[in-house]
């Protein structure tokens, strides 16, 4: 290898901060030391010796972070690199714990084999050829007996490049990751089905600029999506309304004008009396609907009945406080955020919600306008997949378990569970993904790993899953490695540059060298890149400059700075649409709506979807349920629970990334258990107290705690909530290991969505009961 990982990192990692800044800190040390009155070493705060520029992965906002470095290679601080336009020099709470990743005493350091039965745990230490090669036989079995479609891959963060690429080179179709129907399918499949366009990752929102933002289920505050939350705290000191719908009083709604403690499951029906008042009360935006939506006469017949009064006695809600709160959202418009939300798999019928806030979008002119959703620019930065040589083309997109989700873009990890239980798939490769607590029902998850012939995972910690692999390999972290490059779609394009900024730990390596040496194990080293990834980004850099020779990227600077931004002033809203209070702004983009199969078919927002009563319709000649593919949102009153139990709700923490940081030092530290919150009703109704640890059981008789109950008159009466990732099963996390309740065990029922495939998961029912009860 002309180089790899190691000696790319002793050669002198990119970013290192000027030489002059350097020798001014050792010069300033080197005084210190010569000073009679000079500290005690002990007593004084290490100096870095560099700063390294890079990406945080803690969670998949990809903040840019910049990693102070001593001397010696120890990490010593991690902040927000003021370059970068997602972080703008500041990090979350989980993103400064972030170092803690890297010195967790509990990760995996060396590759392993399994040595007992599946799920006990037990291990042999082997080394990584050893592994390799295990691996290589397993899966390369599977796929000479079977065909390459028996292995699927499932993956999430960075590792989706690399193991994506290996998917290629195998000829699996069956590549995905949990995110699409355990987040935000639903999502982008109902913008699509109306605009045309997904969102994508991260949102175009312009909160920074709106004069009213709408979170209907989103914790911002509590969620950490660091640029959101910045543009939140702007927009609300700045004097924007704030309306938050929500059944908790969670961070957000202690900051907003206007608060609806809505009936969970009753969503669609407030918004689709938001729609009716403004279209009764002319709160729209006339012009946007006639230039650029079809389908509005049908919408405003659709909604002449949902009154606010029809809408209170749904959502028990106020009929009054629905009527202002439409005011708000009128009175601000075209100037208003109706945010998505980004884990959006609640009740079933979650992209047509999803169509809803789209719709609502639409009418008010939001979409291309100022303090709306902004028109986003991204560099056609090169993948890593164009940078191998001879590559085959992607295969096209696995099937789902049931034809019936025509809407679904992307592989449905619930599918490939489904398709193993019935024995058409083999193997699994799971990267970065802890699958045990990130889908629904986990005892098909389990029961679909004891089918497999062969799994093989990839990861950091021993989390749940690792139990149960035939081969587990040790994966460096985000701070010992680099990464594919970045450009997401923002404000002004811009590409980003995670890099190493320390060596990894033990025999841990990074993603990219273990997905291709499984490949190579499995015969395929025709397909496995020699070269270490950081010559790729550099080779990817060259690629996209021979290609926009007008807008180059300086490599150098690159890796310096650990990002480039052109600020080059092009338009981010439509004509007219972009003026600030001083009169400027950057007007003047075309707007384009093409068909949900891509094609610019008439150009317009489908208000009313002719895709979705064409198949609604074919579901009526077929004899099958069209329930769910209305071509206009419609309201279904939510399935409930049985008598003495209140829905399972559940959320995130500002201090933890889903279930991947409880065992992190110092973030462990912060919040080592989550809590219930419950109505003083619903405690007093199950015998319990504030402070008090109960259990929780649901509906399937599936028991999970003891948790410590928070008694509060933020919550409703007919739900409980709590932060989702605690309640670790897997001894090997020391920190974490039965600290707090697993909500994900607790949701062992699901719905799926039958427009994406998406797992509903907020369809489960629980009771309290003290410790040992029955």
């Amino acid at each position: 290898m002309p180089m790899n990982r190691r000696s790319f990192l002793k050669a002198g990692t990119a970013g290192v901060v000027g030489a002059s800044a350097v020798a001014a800190t050792v010069e300033a040390t080197a005084v210190a030391a010569a000073t009679d009155t000079a500290e005690h070493p002990r007593d004084i705060a290490p100096q870095p010796s560099k700063l390294v520029n890079t990406i945080c992965g803690v969670c998949f906002w990809k903040c840019g972070v910049t990693a102070e470095v001593g001397a010696d290679g120890t990490l010593l601080h991690l902040r927000g690199n003021p370059k970068h336009p997602m972080s703008r020099g500041r990090l979350c709470p989980r993103g400064v714990g972030g170092i803690g990743m890297h010195e967790d005493s509990d990760r995996l350091t060396f590759p392993q084999i399994r040595s007992g039965r599946r799920g006990e745990g037990l291990f042999k230490r082997a080394s990584q050829d050893e592994a390799f090669a295990e691996a290589g036989r397993l899966l390369k079995e599977v796929v000479d007996k079977h065909g390459p479609g028996a292995l699927a891959i499932m993956t999430h963060g960075p590792s989706e490049a690399h193991f994506g690429h290996l998917a290629s080179a195998i000829g699996t179709p069956h590549h995905t990751h949990p995110a699409y129907d355990q987040c935000k399918g639903p999502r982008e499949v109902g913008f699509k089905l109306t605009f045309g366009h997904e969102l994508k990752s991260p949102e175009p929102l312009d909160i920074e600029n709106t004069d009213c933002l709408v979170l209907i289920g989103s914790h911002l505050g509590e969620n950490m999506h660091n640029l959101q939350v910045q543009e939140f705290v702007t927009a609300r000191t700045r004097g924007a309304k704030v309306i938050v719908v929500d059944p908790r009083r969670s961070t957000a709604a202690e900051k907003a004008h206007a608060w609806l403690p809505i009936k969970p499951g009753t969503d669609i029906a407030l918004l689709l009396a938001w729609i009716h008042i403004l279209i009764r009360d002319n709160l729209i935006d006339r012009d946007f609907i006639d230039q650029h939506c079809s389908g509005f006469d049908e919408l405003a017949e659709h909604v002449r009945s949902a009154t606010p009064e029809w809408a209170a006695k749904q959502t028990d809600l106020d009929a009054a406080e629905i009527l202002r709160s439409a005011h708000l959202i009128g009175k601000a418009g075209p100037h208003v955020v109706f945010h998505p939300g980004r884990h959006v798999v609640w009740y079933g019928n979650d992209t047509q919600r999803s169509r809803a806030i789209a719709i609502l979008t639409a009418i008010t002119g939001s979409w291309g306008a100022r303090g709306g959703y902004y028109l986003p620019h991204k560099l056609k930065i090169p993948s890593i997949h164009q940078a191998y040589p001879d590559m085959p083309p992607y295969p096209k997109m696995a099937e789902r378990r049931d034809p019936g989700y025509p809407f679904g873009i992307a592989g449905n990890v619930n599918g490939i569970r489904q398709a193993t239980l019935e024995g058409k798939i083999k193997a699994w490769i799971v990267a970065g993904s802890n699958l045990i607590t990130s889908l629904p029902a986990q005892q098909e998850t389990i029961a679909a790993i004891h089918k497999l012939d062969a799994l093989v995972v990839v990861d950091i910690l021993p989390t749940e899953i690792t139990t149960y692999a035939d081969v587990l390999l040790p994966a460096a972290t985000y701070l010992e490695r680099p990464d594919p490059l970045v450009a997401t779609p923002n404000r002004d394009p811009y590409v980003a540059i995670p890099q190493p900024a320390t060596e990894p730990i033990g025999e841990s390596d990074c993603e990219c060298y273990l997905a291709m040496g499984i490949g190579k194990a499995m015969g395929l080293g025709q397909y496995c890149p020699k070269d270490c990834l950081a010559d790729f980004q550099r080779r990817i850099i060259e690629v996209y400059n021979n290609k926009h020779p007008h807008q180059p990227v300086d490599f150098e600077q690159l890796k310096r700075d650990g990002v480039v931004v052109f600020d080059d002033g092009r338009p981010i809203y439509r004509d007219g649409l972009g003026l600030g209070p001083d009169g400027t702004g950057r007007s003047g983009r075309k707007l384009s709506f093409p068909d949900f199969d891509g094609k610019p078919g008439a150009n317009k927002v489908k208000l009313y979807s002719k895709d979705l009563e064409k198949a609604w319709r074919e579901k009526l000649e077929k004899g099958e349920d069209p329930t769910g593919f209305e071509p206009l949102p419609t309201y279904f009153a939510p399935r409930q629970g049985p008598p003495g139990h209140v829905r399972l709700t559940y959320g995130r923490s500002p201090v933890h990334s889903f279930g991947r940081t409880q065992n992190t030092p110092v973030l462990h530290g912060r919040e080592p258990e989550n809590t219930l919150w419950a109505s003083p009703k619903v405690a007093a109704s199950y015998g319990v107290k504030d402070g008090d640890r109960v259990e929780v059981i649901n509906q399937d008789g599936v028991r999970e705690g003891p948790i410590k109950l928070y008694v509060t008159a933020r919550m409703r009466d007919d739900a409980v909530y709590m932060t989702h990732g605690h309640g670790h099963n897997s001894r090997q996390l020391t920190r974490a290991y039965r600290k707090g309740a697993d909500d994900s065990k607790l949701i062992s029922s699901y719905v799926l969505d039958p427009l994406s495939g998406g797992t509903a998961m907020r369809v489960n029912f629980v009771r309290l009961v003290k410790p040992h009860a029955a």
